[in-house]
């Protein structure tokens, strides 16, 4: 049976893990992480720890209000304006990559649904007529059995 540690015991862990990972960030004179919307990276700085991100969730916790206010402290990493322009600049190109390909892509559907429709059309024709002389074989062969004549067309 495995030995599972309390929630006491995990908490005390979670306490150790995030005071060393705020002095070593003290230590090294660097900043919390940020994610792609500029707020801290909690999902990273809870990986580094050792811990989920759900340790953070409850803002009355120890852990989320040492972090809120260890960022108000130390701050977060801040990408230059050029970083910023660089990155936006190459997501507007891959969406008008993107954007191209798929207005291609479109096209070719577009032009192989007509194509079907067109073909679809024909085939409606082609079996409106099929079933327009099986009736007139029908009707001549049922005249034939009444008569025993035989009426070409």
């Amino acid at each position: 049976m495995k030995n599972e540690l309390s929630p006491n015991e995990k908490s005390k862990i979670n306490r150790i893990n995030y005071a060393a990972y705020v002095s070593n960030l003290e230590v090294t004179n660097t900043k919390f992480p940020i994610n792609q919307f500029g707020d801290a990276n909690i999902s990273l700085i809870a990986k580094t720890c050792g811990f989920s991100r759900d340790a953070f969730n409850n803002k009355r916790s120890f852990l989320a209000k040492a972090l809120q206010e260890d960022i108000s402290r130390i701050g977060t990493e801040v990408h230059s304006i050029d970083e910023k322009e660089d990155y936006l600049e190459n997501k507007a190109k891959t969406a008008t990559k993107s954007a191209s390909k798929r207005e291609k892509e479109l096209e070719r559907a577009t032009a192989e649904i007509e194509t079907l429709r067109e073909q679809i059309e024909l085939l409606e024709l082609e079996n409106f007529n099929l079933k327009q002389k099986e009736n007139e074989s029908v009707e001549r062969q049922e005249m034939m059995i009444e008569t025993g004549r035989r009426v070409f067309l």
